[in-house]
Formats: structure tokens, C-alpha cells, sequence
């Protein structure tokens, strides 16, 4: 029966003021048997599904500031209280991420992609001329070295099709998965980066505006 450790140390085997941890692996079933004695309330079988689907130590955080120091369950403190907290976080994350996720698209890759690509060429970053003069010789190769381990060991299909079809020379040409692979920020060191970033954030607000629209 699977199971898990529970997040306390044994009194026994110190040493260098650190603890030796003596205790066993329970169960979920004896996991939730353990809540409930210190108080939480709960459906116990409800409670055992509950840590087979998130877990002992996921939880821990949720249920922290119910805490009282003697390990028990603040008075009233309720299964439901704990996955309310848990599950607002879960959402919160996801509607983070997805934001995030639009303006690293838009403005990091999309946006500037285009803009370099048409001025200075699909392989412009290849060229040293190309980004400001204090970009020092010796970064500028570590970064096509980088860019080109990044390609080698992608698993990007299109990637693995440019370099079974095209001589590898040149390298990739600047692509949205190669500029997500490679972080090396080395855009700063285009002259006009901040041109392209302002195309980007107009892009941006023109998405928002859509996404107030939308239901």
C-alpha cells in the first residue's frame, strides 16, 4: 500500500544539531487516521482520496496556518477550508501561467522573431555586425556555440527536418522554438531591441483589449 512519510523528525540520533529521522512510512489510510486525531474534521474517506489524488506534503502548506504548536488542528478547521485554499491556488497558478505565457509568446518570441528575421535576415544572428559593439567577441561565439547545442538536441520536428535536409553550416535560421530553447538574452544586444519590444507591447494591448471583450 503506498504511502508516505510524515513531515516530523525523530528525538533520537542527533548529531550536529540535526535529527536522525526514525519514523515509518504510513499509508494514506493511516495518514488520514492521524489528521483526524489531531483534530481536523473530515469525511475519513473522503480524506484518503483526497491525499491518494494531491498527497500528504502538498497539502502541508495548505493546512500550515491551522496549525497550533502542539501540532493539532485549530478548532473547527475542516477538510473543506484546506482544499478551498488548495484548489483557489491551483486556479490562480493556471491563470498566471497562461498570462505569462502570452507575452513570452507574443512579445519574447513572435513579435521579435519577425522583426529581426526581416531586417537582418533569418541567419542576421549570426553576424557579429549586427548587434551592438560591446558585445564582446568571445560571448558572441559562446552564444552561436550554445545556439547550436540547444538545435542538436532538440526534439522539435521542423529542427530535426532542417538539419537532415539543409547543410548545417549557417546553423538554424531564427525561429520561435530556437529563441525558446536558447535563453541566452542575448536579443539586449540587438541595437534596436527596444524597437522590437515596442512593436510587441503594442501587439499586447491590442490583445487585451480583445480578451475584455471576449466572455
Amino acid at each position: 500500500m503506498a504511502g508516505f512519510l510524515l513531515p516530523k523528525f525523530g528525538e533520537a540520533g542527533a548529531k550536529e544539531g540535526r535529527l536522525k529521522f526514525l519514523l515509518p512510512a504510513l499509508s494514506f489510510e493511516h495518514q488520514a487516521d492521524q489528521l483526524l486525531q489531531q483534530g481536523l474534521q473530515a469525511d475519513r474517506a473522503r480524506l484518503v482520496k483526497t491525499l491518494r489524488q494531491v498527497n500528504f506534503y502538498r497539502l502541508s502548506a495548505y493546512w500550515h496556518p491551522f496549525r497550533q504548536p502542539d501540532e493539532s488542528f485549530k478548532p473547527g478547521t475542516t477538510l473543506e477550508m484546506i482544499w478551498r485554499r488548495y484548489r483557489f491556488d491551483r486556479q490562480l497558478r493556471l491563470l498566471v501561467m497562461d498570462a505569462i505565457e502570452r507575452v513570452e509568446v507574443c512579445v519574447l518570441r513572435t513579435q521579435m522573431v519577425e522583426y529581426h528575421a526581416l531586417k537582418y535576415g533569418p541567419f542576421g544572428y549570426r553576424d557579429r555586425k549586427n548587434f551592438r559593439p560591446d558585445f564582446a567577441n568571445d560571448d558572441f561565439q559562446r552564444m552561436l556555440k550554445d545556439i547550436d547545442f540547444c538545435a542538436k538536441r532538440s526534439r522539435e520536428v521542423f529542427v530535426k527536418d532542417y538539419l537532415a535536409t539543409y547543410t548545417s553550416e549557417t546553423g538554424l535560421p531564427l525561429t520561435d522554438p530556437q529563441f525558446r530553447d536558447y535563453d541566452g538574452g542575448y536579443w539586449s544586444m540587438y541595437p534596436d531591441t527596444d524597437e522590437s519590444k515596442k512593436q510587441g507591447l503594442l501587439f499586447l494591448d491590442q490583445l487585451a483589449t480583445e480578451l475584455k471583450k471576449s466572455p
